[in-house]
C-alpha cells in the first residue's frame, strides 16, 4: 500500500528555553499521538522513543534551521502529502489527518491556525510538489526561519482552525 502522506517531526532544537532536552519529555507524546498508518520521519538527534517505525534524519549542519530541517526531512518524502510537525507539540497528532484531508480536497497547502489568529508553519501539510518547489527557490535555507515556507507559497497557505488545540508547544517546563 502507497502512503499518502508522511510526516516531518522537527526534533533538533537546543531547547534552551526550557532548560534540559524537552523531546525526552514531548517527543513521545508526540508521536504517540500520530495516526498508526502515518510514516514518521524525525529530523534531529536519534532518541529512543515507543514508536518503532521512526525514520530517523539530522540536518546538516547540526542545528542548522527549522527551515533547513524540513528540507531535510522531505528528502525521505515520497507520499504524495508532506506534514510539518513540532516535537514540542504533544497534541498536534489530532490535527493530522484533517490537515491532509484538507491538502488532498484543495491541492494546496494548509496550516492550522491559532488562537491569536496565526498560521502555524509547526502544524502544516503541504502537496510534495508545492513543497520541493518552495524549497528549491528559497535558495540557502540554513539558520533561515520556517515562516518563509507561508509567505512564498505562490497561492497561498489555507488556513485551518485549531480546534484541537494541536499547535500549542511546551517551551518551558510550565508549559507541559
Amino acid at each position: 500500500m502507497v502512503a499518502v502522506y508522511e510526516v516531518i517531526v522537527l526534533a533538533g532544537g537546543r531547547s534552551t528555553r526550557y532548560g534540559s532536552d524537552k523531546l525526552v519529555i514531548t517527543l513521545d507524546r508526540v508521536l504517540d499521538g500520530m495516526p498508526s498508518e502515518a510514516r514518521v520521519v524525525c529530523v534531529g538527534d536519534q532518541r529512543p522513543t515507543n514508536r518503532g517505525d521512526v525514520l530517523w534524519v539530522r540536518e546538516d549542519p547540526a542545528f542548522g534551521g527549522p527551515l533547513l530541517a524540513v528540507a531535510q526531512g522531505f528528502a525521505l518524502c515520497t507520499a504524495p502529502v508532506a506534514v510539518v510537525v513540532g516535537g514540542d507539540m504533544p497534541s498536534v497528532g489530532a490535527a493530522v489527518p484533517a490537515l491532509v484531508e484538507a491538502v488532498i480536497s484543495g491541492g494546496r497547502p494548509v496550516a492550522l491556525v491559532d488562537a491569536e489568529g496565526r498560521l502555524q508553519p509547526l502544524a502544516s501539510a503541504w502537496p510534495l510538489p508545492v513543497l520541493r518547489e518552495l524549497l528549491e527557490g528559497l535558495g540557502s535555507l540554513e539558520g533561515r526561519p520556517l515562516r518563509l515556507l507561508l509567505s512564498a507559497a505562490a497561492g497561498g497557505v489555507e488556513g485551518l482552525p485549531d480546534r484541537w488545540n494541536a499547535s500549542r508547544d511546551i517551551d518551558v517546563p510550565s508549559d507541559g
